[in-house]
């Protein structure tokens, strides 16, 4: 009776124990999910937002790691809504990218419908001067993608804001080059550097920063009319030849405005 008296309590102390122990785990369970450590949170409360749907081209960011890491931003990407969308009432025209485990590399340079929501965090950005975390956000705002659907570039494109124009009064000589035509990563996502040139031949910039004559294998490109610009995001990974005149561009970088792309 006695062995039989121990057993029982012995049982009873472990049901205890698995119930206690079960208890604590559903509580830090709840006490993470409401201090926001569960990442899941995230999803909840998006899912509680209307969801809306904004289009544009898709670039790369232009992001550090350091960056991404303060933001919370999980892609490379950037989205720059097309010039129907803009106005002068929206303080916000680009939108960093949360991917939400969508790949965004093959949308690369595409015209596309974005559908989803503000990312936590962000919805007054405007209203917090553009900060976050005490970092600025390049007067973006960041946007969770709940779904991707690409349609036509020139959807996107009218009065597009990368394109460019000679200085006016330099004195530049017509330039003309051929390579492949690429998108490349911004060095800073305000900076619009999107396209370069691997060029066929070495190119020696004889007005260079470093004084230096020293030839350079790839072209930072710019289109200099909307049409080119299409034409760029259409010439993709593409031989080309293009036409145009050096300039002086971000911290005395150099660039070609383009104003002619033929396919070869």
């Amino acid at each position: 009776m006695k062995s039989r008296s121990k057993i029982e309590t012995v049982s009873i102390v472990f049901i205890l124990v698995l119930f206690f122990t079960a208890g604590f785990l559903v509580f830090s369970g709840l006490l993470n999910l409401f201090k926001g450590k569960d990442k899941t949170s995230q999803i909840i409360a998006d899912l509680k937002k209307p969801e809306i749907t904004i289009s544009g081209i898709i670039f790369t960011s232009g992001l550090s790691d350091d960056e991404k890491n303060t933001f919370k931003i999980n892609s490379d990407y950037q989205l720059i809504k097309s010039a129907p969308e803009n106005s002068w009432e929206d303080p916000v025209n680009t939108y960093f990218l949360y991917a939400n485990g969508l790949d965004l590399s093959k949308y690369l340079g595409k015209c596309v419908n974005l559908t989803g929501y503000l990312y936590s965090g962000w919805e007054n950005i405007d209203k917090n001067n553009f900060l976050v975390n005490g970092r600025w956000t390049y007067d973006r705002s960041a946007f969770a993608i709940g779904s991707v659907s690409e349609k036509g570039l020139t959807e996107c494109i009218n009065d597009f804001d990368n394109t460019v124009k000679p200085a006016e009064g330099e004195k530049i000589k017509h330039l003309t080059f051929t390579g492949i035509l690429n998108i490349s990563k911004r060095p800073s996502p305000d900076i619009n550097y999107d396209f370069q040139l691997q060029l066929d031949k070495p190119f020696i910039d004889d007005v260079n920063p470093t004084g230096e004559l020293v030839g350079q294998n790839e072209l930072v490109i710019l289109p200099a009319t909307d049409e080119l610009l299409v034409e760029f995001l259409g010439n993709v990974e593409k031989q080309v030849e293009i036409g145009g005149y050096m300039q002086w561009g971000y911290s005395e970088s150099r660039f070609l405005t383009v104003d002619s792309l033929k396919s070869l």
